[in-house]
């Protein structure tokens, strides 16, 4: 009980860890497996889990970049890699091989996060979509994938993001579910 009392409180984690289910949520509907041409496997699910994410985190920052954006985000941020450490813990890697996986997990998360950030950059200065189909492309498909099933979900994406930028900020936890539904 004392020990509790030590451990300092990190702030926005209890929302962070809401909007991340919704995330998790959202990236296990068969729609993006049956529809978008995607293996149901775990990198695929960790690259699609990446773009909400990035959706989120775009979300957050697209009213202001205030504090309480950027520790939200930092949040998120921080319980996605907890649960990706978890996650290789649980499927048996061992000590030695989780930090090297967590790094290369890291590194494709920033790699990502910029290539969406620039390519949504292109999209609200220019309105052109085509550098954010490209980077869908290249991240989500391994530029090996049949042109319709980038479309489909480089649309996904876009509607995705207006549909999150129609949300209050205050609304993001209450909103259920953020990612609306796609039907077949």
């Amino acid at each position: 009980m004392m020990l509790n009392i030590l451990k300092t409180k990190k702030p926005y984690e209890q929302e962070a860890k809401a909007l991340y289910a919704q995330c998790l949520s959202t990236v296990r509907r068969p729609w993006f497996y049956t529809d978008c041409g995607l293996p149901d496997t775990m990198e695929a699910r960790f690259v699609l889990l990446l773009l909400h994410v990035f959706l989120l985190i775009d979300r957050n920052l697209s009213d202001a970049k205030t504090a309480d954006s950027e520790a939200l985000n930092q949040a998120l941020f921080d319980i996605m890699f907890k649960d990706m450490d978890q996650t290789l813990r649980e499927m048996g890697i061992g000590d030695m091989g989780v930090p090297k996986r967590m790094r290369k997990m890291m590194t494709g998360f920033n790699g990502r996060m910029h290539a969406y950030h620039d390519a949504i950059d292109t999209l609200d200065n220019a309105n052109d979509s085509a550098p954010l189909r490209a980077v869908i492309k290249r991240n989500i498909y391994a530029d090996n994938a049949d042109e319709s099933f980038v479309s489909i979900l480089t649309d996904y994406a876009l509607e995705q993001r207006e549909h999150l930028k129609g949300i209050l900020y205050r609304d993001l936890l209450t909103t259920t579910p953020l990612f609306t539904e796609r039907s077949s």
